[in-house]
């Protein structure tokens, strides 16, 4: 592959995971504070792994084979706090249940999602049982939750705008993973792009002010609904860019 074209890959693999940045505006102005510290983490791993992978670096204080082992666990971890986020759960506090977008349960789960990741991807990272079942295992506690206990409290406009991105990202992840007919890795890049911009939309797919019938429930205030080109924009333009972020 020539220089030009390792420019370009670079740019489609590594610089795309920039579209993160809106996730992250969302889940931080949330106070979702371990979706955020692990979503810059895992930011970082895949900047670096894509970046050393499409300019041909060997190392920088990992090689990239070892970045690609961390990228992994943070991939794994995002969807763990994804279907954790979409049960819903909440505090209970003093006869009082509490409606917060990131819940002590919320936490429980997540970290214990983060070891079980660990102990699986350091037995070994390429095996696929060890990336599917973390994964799986918190998505039939979500289904679960829903069919057994109550149903997340959802806004639908939002659920369903998040899935139809995703199920396109799931397409040209599946199409990226044969490296040799995804020339520059075209399609891996474009899956960055509606990886990240579903979970922007998940995460604003739960109704965490929305009251419940027959229980005594202290909510969240009303948060606010964002757009994601305005906040990319504002992102990038270090908060130059004024118009409104608020759909």
């Amino acid at each position: 592959m020539q220089s030009h074209e390792r420019i370009i890959m670079f740019i489609i693999t590594g610089l795309s995971n920039l579209w993160c940045f809106p996730c992250l505006y969302v889940v931080y102005h949330r106070k979702m504070l371990f979706v955020f510290m692990t979503g810059i983490f895992t930011f970082v791993c895949s900047f670096m792994y894509h970046s050393m992978e499409s300019l041909e670096i060997n190392k920088f204080y990992l090689t990239a084979s070892q970045w690609h082992r961390v990228d992994n666990i943070g991939s794994i971890l995002s969807l763990i706090n994804l279907f954790v986020f979409l049960m819903d759960n909440l505090d209970y506090i003093d006869g009082v249940y509490i409606s917060k977008y990131e819940t002590n349960i919320d936490r429980a789960l997540c970290y214990s999602g983060l070891f079980l990741t660990l102990f699986m991807q350091t037995k070994h990272p390429w095996d696929l049982e060890n990336t599917i079942i973390p994964v799986a295992l918190y998505l039939f506690i979500l289904i679960g939750k829903v069919l057994f206990i109550r149903k997340p409290r959802l806004n639908h406009k939002y659920f369903v705008r998040a899935w139809s991105i995703m199920v396109f990202g799931f397409i040209c992840f599946y199409k990226g993973l044969d490296d040799a007919n995804d020339y520059l890795r075209i399609w891996h890049g474009i899956w960055h792009f509606c990886g990240s911009a579903a979970l922007f939309y998940f995460y604003q797919s739960i109704h965490k002010d929305k009251p419940l019938l027959n229980i005594n429930i202290e909510t969240s205030k009303s948060a606010k609904n964002y757009r994601f080109l305005p906040v990319l924009i504002y992102i990038f333009t270090f908060g130059w860019y004024k118009k409104s972020l608020i759909e």
